[in-house]
């Protein structure tokens, strides 16, 4: 078994490294070793992928591996350079991007608040290793277009939808709803949640009212400018600078 010691700050010596090929790129071997000359004394060499490099650089920036791991890493690294997958410049990765859900997350909604009417409620197995089954709320979008992702139901979110629409699903049928992301405690931890509540007085159509007692007098000019009352803030009013709760789900 190769052994490595204990690294020596500002004393380079022989032995096989790896480093990043660029900032969180993927790793590449590299190697230092001396060389002793006949009418010199000896020094050390350094090389990246066969490639001459500086010893301060490999032994400051590179992390100590066996020979083993070093020949491994060195062949993986040529078979990807070999077969055309070569980064030239940093990837932006969203690790929802790399394990999308099935359902709604947090995420998805962008730090916004949405308006979705309820299109179903199903049940699905969630978990096929416990044989776990949930209510899954199903949605159209402000638009009508459907959600193609359902939003699993827990016990917060169904009782707040059973108070607005009643216990019965059925009932909840094109009805519609805020969705909004929260933080709430689970285990005894802050983690990022959806929440659901009912439509703010701000994304409902203001319906003009008919008078339905005795035509009142024509209208005259005040001789006296006359200040209205300011209206009250909603419940559910997300502020100034707010988001609209009429904009899509960004999915």
């Amino acid at each position: 078994m190769d052994l490595i010691w204990p690294r020596i700050v500002d004393a380079p010596r022989p032995g096989f490294f790896r480093l990043r090929e660029y900032r969180r790129g993927p790793w590449v071997a590299a190697c230092i070793w001396r060389e002793d000359g006949d009418e010199r004394p000896a020094i050390l060499l350094a090389s990246i992928m066969d490639e001459p490099a500086e010893v301060e650089l490999v032994w400051n920036y590179g992390r100590e591996i066996t020979a083993d791991d070093y020949a491994l890493l060195y062949a993986s690294t040529m078979w990807r350079w070999q077969y055309g997958w070569t980064a030239t410049e940093e990837m932006d990765v969203n690790i929802n991007d790399l394990y999308p859900s099935k359902y709604l997350k947090a995420s998805d909604l962008h730090d916004k608040t949405v308006v979705v009417t309820i299109a179903r409620v199903v049940t699905e197995i969630v978990d096929t290793r416990k044989n776990e089954q949930k209510p899954i709320v199903y949605f159209t979008t402000a638009s009508g277009k459907p959600v193609d992702r359902g939003l699993v139901l827990n016990k917060t979110n169904a009782n707040q939808i059973a108070f607005l629409f009643g216990p019965d699903t059925d009932e909840w049928i094109g009805k519609t709803i805020e969705m909004f992301p929260a933080r709430v405690e689970f285990q005894g931890k802050m983690v990022e949640a959806i929440r659901v509540r009912p439509v703010s007085a701000r994304a409902k159509p203001q319906q003009r009212q008919q008078p339905t007692g005795p035509v009142a007098a024509p209208w005259k000019p005040a001789t006296e400018a006359v200040r209205l009352p300011a209206e009250p803030p909603s419940e559910f009013d997300d502020g100034p600078g707010g988001h609209d709760p009429d904009d899509e789900i960004p999915f």
